[in-house]
């Protein structure tokens, strides 16, 4: 897939989360996280939500999900992202894959809900599954933030914290609640080999979660000279173009996988 086929999805065709259920226009692509040692085995896949439009172009889902959240079927829309990626993974045995959830669906407890029926339903090995949790989660509201990791450890389901590094008081949060991966925003890796202050930063965040015992994933990896500096520092995983632009589900290659 052409990654500048890649946009946003436009206020004038975007719709309601039940429109694009019942037009099918919903779909999940694959990128693959590799092991920084080997980038030539993904570790796993993260599920990525995509949009049909009327013309045919493939979309990121940015405009829905604010629709969604207007209209209420965010968590419709994150039940759908789950019973998708569970039935993939059952026709996919030696895959594994990390799934954005929001917090509204891990506040309410829909989201592990609907994670246990869906891991029932298809048989499949929690895990196997990681869901990533946006930063905001853990500082907005920490109560719920803990209640939703206890909960996913007791299902058997690992937890990461996307795009760290906008919100450092969650660190403490983190520390005490214990999480298995930490994902640093893309925006400091894309600037590490040309401002300091962003790798300074990506420094830091690797440090906290060594002290923490939470794997480090950096994301937005485009070039070797940022494969480069980013191994340098210990980090253990990357994802980014340069392994692979995200995938149709049906045309991903799991023939070779690394443990996660």
């Amino acid at each position: 897939m052409d990654h500048e086929t890649l946009k946003n999805w436009s206020a004038s065709n975007a719709g309601t989360a039940s429109e694009c259920f019942d037009s099918d226009k919903l779909f999940l692509v694959a990128q693959p996280v590799v092991p920084m040692n080997d980038r030539s085995r993904p570790a796993y896949y993260e599920m990525l939500l995509r949009v049909i439009d009327d013309a045919g172009l493939i979309n990121t889902p940015d405009v829905l999900l604010k629709n969604a959240e207007r209209d209420d079927t965010l968590e419709q829309l994150d039940g759908w992202v789950l019973r998708s990626t569970a039935q993939w993974l059952s026709q996919t045995p030696t895959a594994s894959s990390s799934v954005n959830i929001t917090a509204k669906s891990m506040r309410s407890g829909r989201a592990i809900n609907d994670l246990r029926g869906a891991l029932s339903e298809f048989d499949v090995d929690p895990a196997r599954l990681m869901l990533e949790l946006p930063e905001h989660f853990v500082t907005d509201d920490p109560d719920a933030f803990r209640r939703s990791v206890k909960e996913a450890d007791e299902l058997g389901v690992r937890i990461a914290i996307d795009d760290l590094g906008s919100e450092w008081r969650a660190l403490s949060t983190i520390r005490d609640v214990g999480v298995d991966a930490i994902k640093i925003d893309g925006y400091w890796v894309s600037k590490a080999t040309t401002d300091e202050l962003a790798e300074i930063t990506i420094r830091s965040i690797v440090n906290a979660a060594r002290l923490i015992g939470a794997r480090v994933v950096a994301e937005w990896i485009e070039n070797e000279e940022t494969f480069d500096l980013i191994s340098d520092m210990g980090i253990q995983y990357g994802q980014g173009w340069l392994f692979g632009y995200p995938t149709p589900l049906g045309a991903v290659d799991t023939a070779a996988l690394a443990i996660a």
